[in-house]
């Protein structure tokens, strides 16, 4: 389950250093890319435009993918840990 957050994304890359800040912004740029292209532009006033991404959080009520993603790594990490241990 993706984690509810009312953070900003600079509040998640001011908590990381270096190579994994990039990786995180990178991360953070693709994300709003995808969410563009799923929810599509908007028209208003027969002009179409792309969404703003104050409109993309309010759509997808400021859940931030990176959270789910580190959950399931920390998920992961706990079956191999376990697997370890029967061996």
């Amino acid at each position: 389950m993706i984690q509810n957050c009312h953070q900003t994304d600079s509040d998640i890359c001011h908590r990381n250093t270096g190579a994994e800040k990039t990786m995180i912004q990178k991360l953070l740029v693709f994300e709003r890319k995808i969410l563009r292209r799923i929810f599509g532009p908007t028209k208003e006033n027969q002009i179409w435009r792309i969404k703003t991404n104050e409109e993309l959080d309010k759509l997808i009520k400021h859940k931030i993918i990176f959270n789910h993603i580190k959950a399931q790594r920390l998920s992961w990490f706990g079956h191999v840990q376990d697997s370890q241990e029967d061996i």
